[in-house]
């Protein structure tokens, strides 16, 4: 008996240190990690590589910023060695499916920031993704996001600015189409593409009452989220409350938004990499998605507007100016 629980102490203690000395070899391991954007540094990719580092990864970044054109985008991945890298970081929809057209997961493919990666194509499913592909997508469900409205605002007619070049977007609509059905509200659709002034066309209509809403909605489109300064300027002289899926929009002036944190978004991406690093295969890590969304008010925009809402149903939001 006496020889047994020294045998199994002793056996505790081995594989305690075997786990320490693997978890060490694992963290001191370098990675070269190219980072391929779309629209240039975000939260994401500062939660990435602050949580790669925290797990204790000494990693070397190449960075390539597509700047929303897929021509660059294009040309840039031509310059791209796959073999070169032990992971590609992926951001957004049209990178992430281009990468993997491109690639076909030859080099473990990581992304953050697609809102569909099933629908996409991007991966077979959520749960075991099948490819040499995974990571985390900063989806909420439209119902949430429209219920969290409807019970802030009172509006009747809803108008999206999306664009219908982005892949995420007709589903998007789609989405928002059937919610407002089932709970009475119009909807009102205006398509703007980039390189075109289409989008100043419809600013300068809403602002003059031409363009009847009772209040605006910008989706997760990386178009509409770089021109999201512009149209909470022109919501605030129109006195048209605005709200969002992502927080950058709120941070610049959409008064508010259910949403989830790129940053944390991108440290979901760092722990799918280190189940990679400790023997995982990529393509059974299930895509993450958010644990936590969060409701997300700008004072600056509330003031102006004069949004005063039920201390009840804000008691957990974060206000920021």
């Amino acid at each position: 008996m006496v020889f047994q629980k020294i045998s199994r102490v002793t056996f505790f203690i081995l594989s305690l240190i075997c786990f320490v000395m693997a978890s060490v070899a694992v963290a001191e391991k370098p990675l070269n990690i190219a980072l391929v954007l779309w629209r240039g540094e975000t939260d994401a990719e500062r939660g990435f590589r602050d949580a790669l580092r925290e797990l204790g990864y000494h990693a070397n970044y190449t960075t390539l910023n597509a700047d929303q054109s897929l021509d660059r985008l294009s040309d840039l991945l031509k310059t791209l060695s796959p073999n070169d890298y032990q992971y590609l970081y992926t951001f957004g929809t049209p990178v992430s499916l281009m990468i993997k057209k491109d690639f076909q997961g030859v080099t473990p493919q990581v992304f953050t920031t697609v809102l569909y990666p099933a629908e996409s194509g991007l991966v077979q499913n959520l749960f075991r993704p099948g490819v040499n592909i995974s990571g985390a997508s900063h989806f909420i469900p439209m119902e949430i996001q429209l219920d969290t409205a409807l019970s802030l605002l009172d509006f009747s007619s809803l108008g999206v600015f999306y664009n219908p070049r982005d892949a995420n977007s007709a589903k998007t609509i789609q989405e928002i189409r059937n919610v407002s059905i089932e709970r009475g509200f119009s909807l009102k659709t205006y398509p703007v593409r980039p390189g075109t002034n289409r989008l100043n066309k419809y600013l300068r209509l809403l602002e003059k009452g031409v363009i009847d809403v009772d209040a605006v909605y910008l989706p997760s489109d990386s178009y509409i989220v770089s021109q999201s300064q512009a149209i909470a300027k022109t919501l605030k002289r129109a006195k048209i409350p605005g709200f969002a899926s992502v927080e950058d929009c709120v941070k610049k002036g959409i008064l508010f938004g259910v949403t989830t944190s790129y940053y944390d978004v991108g440290r979901a991406a760092a722990a799918i990499v280190d189940q990679v690093e400790r023997g995982k295969a990529l393509s059974a890590v299930p895509v993450s998605l958010p644990q936590k969304n969060s409701l997300l008010i700008n004072k600056t925009t509330a003031r102006a507007l004069g949004f005063k809402p039920d201390r009840k149903l804000t008691g957990n939001a974060r206000w920021i100016e």
